[in-house]
């Protein structure tokens, strides 16, 4: 089979809540369900449903990164930043 190139990769996220603004890398571990660390936590609502930017816009203004590099099914530390500057863990 005859092998090309059909594309590049210019930049490279990873998204570590659902829904949040996530971290850009330099390089990433891929596992069999993509980017190891990649929507590992999700916030739920108090019906018990996944929070989405769909219905939460807003969760849009929050960023999550990784404390150290996150290892396949474990949850690894992470800390989000709220729209006014402050962090929490």
């Amino acid at each position: 089979m005859e092998r090309r190139q059909v594309g590049v990769v210019q930049d490279l996220f990873r998204y570590p809540v659902k829904s949040m603004q996530g971290e850009r890398l330099s390089a990433a571990d891929i596992g069999v369900q993509g980017i190891i660390g990649d929507r590992a936590y999700a916030l739920r609502e108090t019906n018990g449903r996944i929070a989405t930017a769909k219905k939460w816009a807003n969760m849009l203004a929050f960023s999550a990164r990784y404390d150290g590099p996150p290892v396949p099914r474990a949850l690894t530390p992470l800390r989000i930043t709220l729209p006014d500057g402050r962090t929490v863990q």
